[in-house]
Formats: C-alpha cells, structure tokens, sequence
C-alpha cells in the first residue's frame, strides 16, 4: 500500500515594494513567525527521518523568506521587537500589548509562567523591564521546537525566564536569523538527494479557474450571487503558471508538479497546467465524487495530466483533530483507517494532503512527538511515494471534471457574499485599467499579488482580527502597480471594501458543533455568523480593555448555537463572572456560568447543553425562543449582579439564522 503525503508551504505576499530598492513592506509578522519554527521543523524532521514525502512551496512564500534571510524584510513587528525597551513610545507600547501575544495560548504562553504573568496583566501599566520581557518572549516562545529541545542558548534562556537584557534580545534574534538561514537550504539539499519532490503553485497563489473565467463559479454554486462584473483574464492565469515554473527552475528545483491555489482546479484550468508540461496536480475527493469517480485511492489523468484526490478525512483529522489527542492515539487512529483502506481494494495510493504550517501550533511540542511517530510507522509499515513515483500503467482516465476546491467542492470562500463579490468588482476595475501583463515586470508583480486566493478568503470574515489591514494590503498592492507603471490608481482603490463598522455577519448555512468547548474541528463554526466585539462600537470602552472578543452563532433545525471567544480562557473568565444573553420580544434569557447554562423562558428555567473550556459553546433549542429565524439580543458579561461590559452599549444585536447571501 502507498501513502502520498504533501505539506503545502504558503503564505499570501504580506511584503509590499515601497521604495525603488524594491525592498518591501511587512505590515504583518506571519511568514517570519512560521519561518523560525514550522518552515524548519517540518524539512528538519523530514531530514531526521529520511521520510519519502513532497513538499509544496509557493513562489510568493519562497521570495519572502528570501527576504527575512538576507535582512531586507522591512517588517513593522521586527522594528517592535528591535527597539530598545526604554525607548519605546506610548503608540509603540500599544502595539506591542495588542500584538505580541497573537499566538497559541496553551502551547506558547501557558507553558512559560513568566509570559503567562504578562499576558494577563498586559492591559495594565507594565514597566520598561517587563516590555522588554515581552519583546524577548514574542520570538523565544515561537522558536523551533527542535531548539527548544536540543539548543542550549534557547534553553538558557528560558530558564532565566524574566529580566531579560537587550543583549538577551539580541541574541534571541540572532537564533531566528540563524534558522530562516537554514530553512531554504535544508529543502534544496534534500530535493537534491532525492529524499523529498518539491512542487509548487501557481506564483501567487491565485483560484486559477476564477482568473480564467469568474462565471465557472456558477457551475457549483448556481444560487449564488455572483459580482456584477464579468472577470476573464486567461492570461493572468498562464503567467502565473509560467512565471512559477521558472522561478522554482531559477533556484534550482526540479518541478513536475503543482497544487492548485486551496485545490482549485476546472477543465479549463487543466488544459493550461498542460500547456506549460505540468506532469501532474491534485485536489479533493469530494471533486473526483462531482466528476462522477468514487475511489480516490486511485491516480487519475485529465487532459493528459494525472490527478491525485486527497483523502479528506484523513487529511482533516491531522489538520483538525488529532492535535487535541495524545500521540500514540493519534498515529494508531491514523494507521487503524489506512489498514481499513488497505482491506477495502489492492494496492490502494492514499493522498495525503494540507497545510504544512497551519496545524502545528495547535498540537504540543510543535507535533514532533506526533510527527515522530507517524512517520516511524509509515516507514515500517506502508511505501511513502511522491506523485512521480507513479507509473503511467495504473493511471485511470476522467472524462469530465467538476470545477470547485477542496472546501465544500466549490468556490464559496472566495466569491458568493457581498464582501468577497465586491473586492472581485475593485479588482475588475483595476485589471481594466491597469492594462497588459505581458512581462512579469515589478507593476505586474504587485498587480498579481493582489490576485492571490488570501485577500478574498478573509472578506466577510470578522473572526480575523487582522481583517481591516488584508483589506488594505490587498488595495496597497493594486495602488502600488499603478504606480510603478506610472499611471493614477482609480479612486476606488481608496475605499475600504469591508467597512469597519460592520460588527455583524449572518450565517452562510447550517453548523453541527460538537460541545465541548474547544473548536475540535475547523468546519464546526464555518458556516457560522459572527459577532466582533472590538469592532464599530461607540461606547466608553476601547476595544484593547474588552473581555468578550467575539461571539459566532448558527443554528441547526433544532437548536440555536452561541459560541463566546474572550481575552482568555472561558473557564478563567466565567470562574468569577456570568453571561447573560437577553432576547428582545421573546420572553427568553440566557444565565451561563462555569457550572450550569440556562434558559429563563416562559417563567420557567430549562436547563440547556453546553461546553466550556478555551471558549463557551451553548445549544438553545429553537421551540424556547418561538422557532424564528430572526433575533435582537443584547450580552452582558456579569460580575455578580452588576454588568461589567455590555454589547451593543445601547440599542440591540441584529441576528438572523437565515443564511446570509450565501448558498447553502
């Protein structure tokens, strides 16, 4: 039996070429971030193990890291981080509070008792020492967690634990430059041995079948409203095919394959991987079923390239759930499913596909210790092949391909609500007057950049709190290309797409949380709407003192579903505090604390289902709240009997769990 895995390596193109050096901009911190422990982590292990796996690197992730590597990476948190202490202004102690604990809390703050402290006093007066702890603490926490395992400097520093020197600073830094160092050299030299096949993307991470014809949307999401322009640009699509092939051949890499942007993939989109010698792409199982197959174990070939369908469910469970078991359990469940596929057919090839960064935060150790052992048993027990590994003889032709990605076999992150419609609308306008991309020159590289699939994911998306700044990186870019041409932007690049004051989202169809007080999988709030506390609100309270940071809400046919997000574990906040949730015109009212949730409805207490650990999730059965579909509430957070923070400050919530303009 042959196992396929693939760790996709991407991030969007944060960097921003402002000056005519051409170095660029980062207003945002996260391929740095993922640069000094996942980026090496994962080649690291793989090195350890002699493990046969691919490793998909994007062009826009490679020439960022490239960036960081050589010190030309203008990154507005490094500039945070390298100011000495006692020199920072009240502005710049501002955004070291708000920002420098965006990490994982049990797994980067928690274990650290010191960093724990500051996190929670951090919206108090701190000192200059304990600014400059944090500094040191934003970067050593976030190292490699083979260096926090084997590296002396960074365990010495951990165990000094406070009162950290400038010198300490320096060197902490010292550490993250040595390894982003050795990240790109560990994947070229291994690709080189034969140990990994390295594939690619197309440049910057574009939905390929929305460039080459926006309307193919309306194949898998017919109900859908679709922006009011009609967006074909072909070409934009091959340049970035081309211009990939050739960035990854420059460095020296021997590329046969592609994964399309989130694995998106239509016939049309296909034809131009063949056109420029694209040997072979993948995407989801839930594709293959759409096109009319139903193995995915299997190689296929359209248009004369093979195709592999990821195994969705086994692919998921390490991106989502096996973080939240122990290791052994994990690999044993991961093994039992593979041995059940292997019973089920000869010779099966089970494809194993997702984000190589994105889930280890999430896991203790980094995942080392699941890492480890998944690999031990590949090895003994199964052939770890790459895509080119496999013959042509065994390859079953497709006559037909359903254009969609690998979530929900559409195209619905990226277009189908008003937000992500209307930055398709901007982005039109601007590929209209921008004119030719003919040459991939530095105007064509910014206008590109603004095409990748990042931007439109997180419109209509309030859980980033980083949505307002994709917002403008996305229109930076676009102004930016006109500029480098030589010509005026249109105007409407100066107008925010997603208005900040819009503190609701409605939800996009039906949620099936399992509560337990953790989001154990990342499609249980997906469909879900959203409620950001820190967002448009007029009132006395600035959204840095707020508790309550969101509240996401969806129902089923039955029930209801609330899920709060705070400043801090739920089970700390609800130890000393209440919530209370009020239902206007419904004789209804939620009372949730850290032992009991219940519903004061009809001059009765009805007991209800919850889950309360890192968030607060809550079932409300719709029979108790008159089985509408539209509400007005308002959420007090209780200390005692007395409200301590109020949402909206006056008026009420606006909710409906109708779906939004999304199909369901």
């Amino acid at each position: 039996m042959r196992v396929m895995i693939l760790w996709h390596m991407h991030q969007p193109m944060y960097g921003i070429n402002r000056d005519e050096s051409g170095a660029r901009f980062y207003p945002m911190p996260w391929v740095f971030v993922h640069g000094i422990r996942e980026y090496y982590d994962m080649i690291e292990m793989v090195r350890r193990a002699r493990a046969r796996v691919t490793f998909n690197l994007v062009p826009s992730l490679i020439l960022q890291l490239e960036d960081y590597r050589a010190g030309k990476a203008n990154d507005l948190w490094i500039k945070h981080f390298l100011k000495p202490a006692e020199q920072l202004s009240e502005r710049e102690r501002d955004f070291i509070r708000q920002n420098f604990f965006s990490m994982n809390y049990e797994n980067f703050i928690k274990p650290y008792p010191e960093f724990a402290a500051l996190w929670s006093r951090r919206n108090y007066k701190l000192s200059v020492q304990e600014y400059r702890d944090i500094q040191v603490y934003w970067i050593l926490a976030q190292l490699s967690a083979f260096y926090h395992r084997e590296d002396e400097r960074v365990k010495r520093l951990v165990s000094k634990g406070k009162n950290f020197s400038e010198y300490d600073k320096a060197e902490v830094f010292g550490i993250a430059s040595e390894i982003i160092g050795k990240t790109l050299k560990l994947y070229r030299e291994l690709e080189a041995e034969g140990v990994i096949e390295v594939s690619t993307t197309p440049f910057y991470h574009p939905i390929l079948p929305l460039l080459i014809d926006i309307h193919v949307a309306k194949v898998s999401m017919p109900d859908a409203p679709m922006p009011k322009v009609d967006f074909r640009h072909p070409e934009d699509a091959e340049l970035h095919v081309e211009t990939a092939l050739d960035f990854m051949k420059e460095r020296g890499y021997r590329v046969n394959g592609m994964w399309p942007a989130e694995g998106s993939v239509s016939e049309d989109a296909v034809s131009v991987f063949s056109k420029y010698g694209v040997k072979w792409i993948a995407t989801d199982e839930g594709i293959l079923r759409r096109s009319g197959m139903d193995d995915p174990h299997r190689v296929y070939k359209f248009r004369g390239v093979r195709m592999f369908f990821r195994d969705h469910g086994l692919s998921d469970a390490i991106g989502f759930t096996y973080q939240k078991m122990k290791a052994e359990k994990a690999v044993d469940d991961f093994i039992m499913h593979l041995e059940d596929i292997r019973r089920a057919r000869p010779n099966p090839v089970v494809s194993i596909i997702l984000d190589g960064e994105n889930p280890w935060p999430g896991y203790p150790n980094g995942g080392l210790d699941f890492l480890e052992l998944l690999y031990d048993r590949l090895k003994n027990d199964f052939d770890l092949i790459t895509p080119s590994d496999v013959g042509d003889d065994e390859v079953v032709e497709l006559e037909r391909l359903f254009p969609g990605s690998w979530i929900r076999s559409d195209f619905s992150m990226w277009i189908g609500n008003s937000a992500k419609n209307r930055a398709w609308e901007v982005l039109h306008v601007a590929r209209e007057e921008f004119g030719s991309l003919d040459s991939f020159d530095a105007a064509a590289s910014e206008f590109m950049a603004a095409e990748g699939s990042d931007w439109f994911w997180w419109y209509g998306d309030v859980g980033n709190p980083y949505g307002a700044l994709f917002d403008q990186v996305f229109r930076e870019h676009l102004k930016r290309a006109f500029e480098l041409r030589g010509v005026k932007a249109p105007d409407i690049l100066d107008e925010p797409i997603q208005k900040g004051e819009e503190p609701v989202f409605n939800p996009s169809g039906e949620i099936h949380p399992r509560l337990d007080g953790k989001v154990s999988s990342y499609f249980e709030w997906l469909y879900a709407g959203t409620v950001d506390f820190t967002r448009g609100w007029a009132g006395t309270m600035m959204p840095g003192e707020l508790v309550l940071r969101s509240l996401m809400f969806g129902a089923d046919s039955d029930n209801l579903y609330f899920m709060f997000q705070a400043d801090r574990p739920m089970t700390e906040l609800l130890g000393a505090n209440a919530l209370k949730v009020i239902f206007k015109d419904v004789d209804a009212e939620l009372i949730i604390n850290n032992e009991r949730a219940i519903c004061r409805c009809g001059g009765r207490e009805e007991d209800l289902k919850m889950g309360l650990a890192d968030v607060l999730e809550v079932a409300v059965p719709l029979k108790l709240l008159s089985n509408r579909k539209n509400y007005e509430i308002k959420i007090e957070l209780l200390d005692g009997q007395k409200p301590v923070e109020r949402h909206p400050q006056s008026g009420w919530l606006k909710i409906s769990i109708e779906p939004d303009d999304w199909p369901l």
